[in-house]
């Protein structure tokens, strides 16, 4: 549909360059490639705060509020682990079907 439209559009008005519109250097590869990075970033960090968090568990030594702390940044860091691999799903499928 968008095929035919491009190719009515150019039968019309002539080709885009004809017209001056710049052509744009940004693709659809770039964009993909930027938001998997950024989304890799978040994963990456999220891991670390995983095992990070973790750590300060076994040394939280039986100190409730550190066992606490320690606890919910666990917890958080997971639900962040989360958030993050379903946005990738989710961009991986949008900028894929574009």
């Amino acid at each position: 549909m968008l095929e035919m439209l491009r190719i009515m559009a150019e039968g019309v008005l002539g080709s885009a360059s004809d017209l001056g519109v710049p052509n744009n250097a940004v693709g659809q590869g770039s964009i993909s490639r930027i938001v998997n990075l950024v989304l890799r970033v978040a994963g990456s960090v999220s891991v670390i705060v995983v095992i990070i968090s973790g750590i300060l568990y076994a040394l939280s030594t039986g100190d409730p509020s550190k066992a606490a702390k320690a606890r919910n940044a666990l917890i958080y860091s997971i639900v962040g682990l989360i958030i993050v691999g379903s946005a990738f799903l989710l961009t991986n499928l949008v900028i894929g079907r574009l």
